[in-house]
């Protein structure tokens, strides 16, 4: 037997689904709606499950009707990383003016300083780098998987059909079924 999710099981998808869009992380979704909902006992891995599953369950709708979520990824990804390159290329651009100016007129220890803020802006840019390339993965993975269910659904579907078929013929279509399923197994 499925289990099923909590929030989904007390109707609070919106609730949650709205605070991640606001940028709560998981922990504090599952805080805030168990001190709503004193009944409700959430974790932070059950937020974790329901909101991949929402987004599985959106990309196999948006695959149903046709989309390319993985256009609309490198899109998005496009621009994030658009987005970065101009950021750090301002950072780069202040620090290096800031450097100048304390190395002409400042004490060491400004210059020390400078030096040790620029790190810190460089290693935080590095940072979102990282996090942009880890969250288009997940992302990427997520949209795997919604094809992956939806292939598996579609051969389900056959072979419910295939039974109003004769004998011979569902076991055919069954066979070929099984045999690319091997197949995608094997490529995995």
């Amino acid at each position: 037997m499925v289990k099923i999710n909590k929030i989904v099981q007390f109707g609070l998808e919106n609730e949650v689904k709205e605070m991640s869009n606001s940028g709560m992380t998981q922990l504090e979704i599952a805080k805030q709606v168990s001190a709503k909902h004193p009944n409700i006992i959430l974790s932070a891995m059950s937020v974790n499950r329901y909101l991949k599953d929402a987004r599985i369950a959106g990309l196999q709708e948006e695959l149903n009707i046709g989309s390319d979520p993985n256009a609309r990824l490198r899109q998005e990804f496009r621009e994030k990383m658009g987005t970065l390159d101009d950021e750090t290329h301002q950072i780069y651009s202040i620090m290096k003016k800031t450097l100048k100016k304390i190395t002409e007129s400042g004490t060491d220890l400004d210059v020390i300083k400078a030096a040790k803020d620029t790190l810190n802006a460089i290693e935080q840019s590095r940072k979102n780098w990282n996090t942009l390339l880890e969250h288009s993965y997940s992302r990427f993975l997520d949209i795997q998987e919604a094809k992956q269910t939806n292939f598996i659904q579609i051969n389900n579907d056959i072979l419910e059909f295939s039974d109003d078929l004769c004998p011979e013929c569902s076991k055919k279509v069954a066979e070929k079924i099984s045999k690319k399923l091997i197949s995608i197994k094997e490529k995995q």
